[in-house]
């Protein structure tokens, strides 16, 4: 999603609030779960922040940090990508160069499990941003009241989440208004915006999740990643020993 550039009262370096594609846009990071309901959020981190660095900077990694041990116990995990630090709570991918001493494909398996997985996050994002036309044009509110209002489409989306699950008698043109986004641009909403605005509707999500900067870790996130490494080597062997693997073109479905 985009937005107005900031002023100087609202941050000391507005160019840090421009991502790599050319505009002012806020890194929003959340965590979903396979309804696509957003569990957590935080989002109004600067563009030009690093998903890795902007994670590190939440209060979700602290209390992650303080449960390591009790999630380790129940065996429970995050999925990220690879921009992400590999630890006992975050499972994230083999990179390239992991992969390329992948004779028997264990490590793509892996990496085709946690996609798997991942994916709920890339469609949650996706439905989201089609869902709120505000979505669609550059928010002009200014930077805190930006946040606020990513903060509350995300609960209302939750709310329809929910209210999608629950509810089995739905008319055909609800499941249908649920289930398919299209931009609209003649309706007359969008021909007002676009006058007011002079931009056409265009719903766009970018992300910055190139691999982990290198970096010396302390001690201690040290230790986590050596247990987040056991914890991959783990579930790798589940996989082999069940003979899972990345499906071939053959195996997968395919609509018309």
């Amino acid at each position: 999603m985009r937005m107005t550039g900031p002023t100087l009262k609202e941050v000391l370096d507005p160019g840090n609030c421009h991502c790599r594609k050319g505009f002012y846009a806020p890194n929003v990071q959340a965590t979903c779960d396979k309804h696509k309901r957003f569990l957590w959020a935080h989002p109004m981190n600067k563009e030009s922040t690093h998903d890795s660095m902007a994670f590190a900077r939440t209060r979700l990694i602290e209390l992650l940090k303080e449960q390591a041990t009790k999630l380790k116990e129940q065996g429970l995990f995050l999925v990220g990508d690879s921009a992400h630090p590999l630890c006992s709570f975050l499972q994230t991918p083999h990179d390239q160069q992991d992969m390329q001493d992948d004779c028997d494909r264990v490590k793509d398996a892996h990496n085709c499990c946690l996609s798997a997985n991942r994916i709920w996050i890339e469609c949650s994002f996706g439905e989201f941003i089609m869902r709120w036309g505000m979505f669609w044009r550059t928010l002009r509110f200014g930077l805190v009241k930006n946040g606020n209002v990513i903060s509350a489409a995300m609960l209302l989306h939750n709310f329809i989440v929910e209210w999608r699950m629950t509810d089995k008698e739905q008319s055909g043109s609800e499941k249908q208004h649920f289930r398919q986004f299209t931009i609209d641009m003649d309706a007359p909403s969008q021909r007002q915006m676009t006058d007011l605005t002079g931009e056409l509707p265009h719903a766009l999500v970018t992300d910055n999740n190139e691999p982990k900067p290198a970096g010396r870790p302390s001690m201690s996130e040290k230790r986590l990643m050596e247990e987040g490494e056991v914890l991959r080597n783990t579930l790798m062997l589940a996989l082999a020993k069940d003979n899972l693997k990345r499906p071939k073109e053959s195996g997968m479905k395919h609509n018309n």
